[in-house]
């Protein structure tokens, strides 16, 4: 077993310590330059459309809002890899680990815009809502179905099985720590509530991550700025620390942590790990044979922006280039 966790750890630290950071930062920068810092420039756009639910459903159609969309997506990205990731990462990295994440974060926005833009073009009606996301543009969109297949499966051990995991060993241990509950107890609970969310559709996701998600990224914003403002005094020896601290191969694998790395002292988040930096692999490779695509329906919105148009909408008949590549549009 120890030579089979070493063997797995070794994989483990070439993906994330040289392919992955490479591919990532990579992508970041390509795409941000194509797409002239999107995530800059129309970040009033974004909090317009965000809150703009005038949008309303077809008859008999189902519909969630933007700002439902936007929670389950947020659900996933507040939480636990907010603090185990961070605290990992720093101690991996140091205090320069910080400015990569910071940097990271930014300019792999422009990562997920391109994601996000390919997953809507290449979305299909289910029987009750839109179904997509990357295992449905690397089958429609490459043609590759083996990828999409490979991509499901792996996307499937990695959640559906390892992070799961973690979010309720989490959730247990701090109710056991805090007050004293049985884990068991705990977890049961827990079981039943996701059920009774996941078994309602992505409309009842939507609802409760509508719900829950805004109170959970207002009390960890407001416990940040509260720690702080506490510490406000030191706030320019820590700014200083962290950019000087920054430019070193440790710091910048470190903030690459945020990205991978859970509990990998245990071989089952070790194995998690892989099949994440396989997962994300093909993902980026998808989307970088399929990045024009998501750069002309960009050029399009702008375009329908500046003729005036509050509210664009894609039509495939305007852009024969996609025509032939989407259905719901």
């Amino acid at each position: 077993m120890e030579i089979l966790n070493n063997w797995i750890s070794g994989i483990n630290d070439l993906l994330w310590s040289y392919v992955l950071i490479i591919m990532l930062l990579g992508c970041a920068f390509w795409f941000t330059f194509k797409t002239r810092f999107v995530q800059f420039r129309m970040f009033r756009e974004m909090i317009r459309v965000l809150g703009d639910s005038a949008n309303k459903a077809h008859e008999g159609e189902k519909h969630i809002s933007s700002f439902q969309a936007f929670a389950v997506s947020l659900a996933s990205r507040v939480g636990t890899g907010n603090l185990t990731g961070v605290a990992t990462a720093i101690a991996v990295g140091g205090p320069g680990a910080v400015f990569w994440m910071w940097i990271i974060a930014l300019l792999g926005s422009a990562s997920a815009f391109v994601e996000s833009t390919l997953a809507q073009l290449y979305k299909r009606k289910g029987k009750d809502s839109f179904i997509g996301g990357p295992a449905y543009y690397m089958r429609y969109g490459l043609g590759l179905n083996w990828m999409g297949a490979l991509f499901a499966i792996l996307i499937s051990v990695t959640f559906g099985f390892a992070f799961n995991s973690v979010q309720s060993n989490t959730i247990c241990e701090a109710m056991q720590g805090s007050f004293g509950f049985d884990p068991k107890i705990v977890g049961a609970i827990l079981t039943v509530l996701t059920l009774v969310i996941i078994f309602g559709g992505i409309q009842r996701i939507a609802k409760v991550s509508s719900v829950l998600v805004p109170m959970m990224a207002l009390g960890y914003v407001a416990l940040a700025l509260g720690i702080v403002l506490f510490n406000i005094t030191e706030l320019p020896t820590v700014i200083k620390l962290i950019v000087s601290s920054a430019f070193g191969w440790e710091q910048a694998v470190g903030g690459m942590v945020m990205f991978g790395a859970l509990a990998s002292l245990e071989l089952a988040w070790s194995l998690a790990d892989i099949t994440m930096a396989f997962m994300t692999i093909c993902n980026l490779v998808a989307i970088s044979l399929l990045s024009k695509q998501a750069f002309l329906l960009l050029h399009d919105y702008i375009a329908q922006k500046r003729s005036g148009i509050k509210n664009p909408v894609f039509d495939k008949n305007k852009l024969p280039e996609l025509k032939d590549k989407a259905e719901c549009w």
